[in-house]
């Protein structure tokens, strides 16, 4: 058989939910045209359903080579590498896919923003315990060594700790008005409507399908009408960049990856 038929076969057994029989025909499929991105990124789908992650990462990385702006090989391969707990190389590629897809429209969006909050939060709940056992230490420095030192330089120092320990501070809430009034969660992909308020892109527009006007305003509304609110994404996206617990709020960090 080519390798059409072959992919064909492949998908026929992934949708009746036969993935290893699906794997060989994929496979046998590569033997026939190696250099078929379609083929790793469907064999890659099948292993993810085994949860064969060390799989999925390697068929990803090789339809990458082939395909470097692959959606769903930057999708997967991120979430192969937060099974292998490299949340900032997961990071990296989930972002990677997160633009991709964003530029191409592609539905999958919401799905690669998830997994990349969920990589975010996790690659700070590392940094952050790592950060809070040295500001720790420094400040039990400065106590058992108070007494040679100023006062005033080490009430400096408290202050100090005080600003690093800031941005990790899980009790300071987003500011309104980088959350959207649909969703209640920071923007991700924000758009702006004739009435000057913004929402989340995917969320207005699910909307917009049900009800023609604006959810704050109730003046008609329309989806050509909305236009990227590119200055507020960039700010929204700048308060996560450093107060990245709050991706902890968008997803479940601990839920098992699927």
């Amino acid at each position: 058989m080519d390798a059409q038929t072959l992919k064909s076969r492949g998908n026929e057994l992934y949708q009746r939910g036969k993935f290893g029989a699906a794997i060989e025909a994929y496979t046998e499929a590569i033997t026939c045209d190696p250099r078929w991105t379609v083929l790793y990124i469907n064999r890659a789908l099948c292993h993810r359903k085994k949860k064969d992650w060390a799989s999925v990462k390697r068929d990803c990385e090789t339809a990458l080579h082939f395909e470097r702006n692959s959606v769903k090989a930057l999708y997967m391969l991120g979430l192969a590498l937060i099974a292998e707990k490299k949340f900032t190389d997961a990071a990296k590629s989930l972002q990677r896919a997160l633009e991709e897809a964003r530029e191409s429209g592609d539905m999958i969006q919401d799905d690669v923003w998830r997994e990349l909050a969920r990589a975010k939060y996790l690659e700070w709940e590392l940094l952050a315990s790592d950060r809070d056992r040295r500001y720790s230490h420094l400040e039990n420095s400065v106590r058992n060594f108070s007494s040679q030192l100023d006062a005033e330089d080490v009430s400096t120092m408290g202050e100090v700790i005080a600003c690093a320990r800031a941005p990790d501070d899980r009790s300071c809430e987003p500011p309104d008005a980088f959350c959207c009034k649909l969703t209640f969660e920071v923007f991700r992909d924000p758009v702006i409507a004739p009435s000057g308020h913004s929402y989340e892109r995917l969320a207005i527009l699910q909307h917009l399908k049900i009800s023609q006007f604006d959810p704050i305003t109730r003046e008609p509304l329309r989806p050509e009408q909305l236009i990227s609110n590119v200055n507020l994404r960039n700010a929204s996206h700048a308060w996560l960049s450093t107060h990245a617990w709050a991706f902890g709020d968008i997803v479940r960090p601990n839920a098992p990856l699927e």
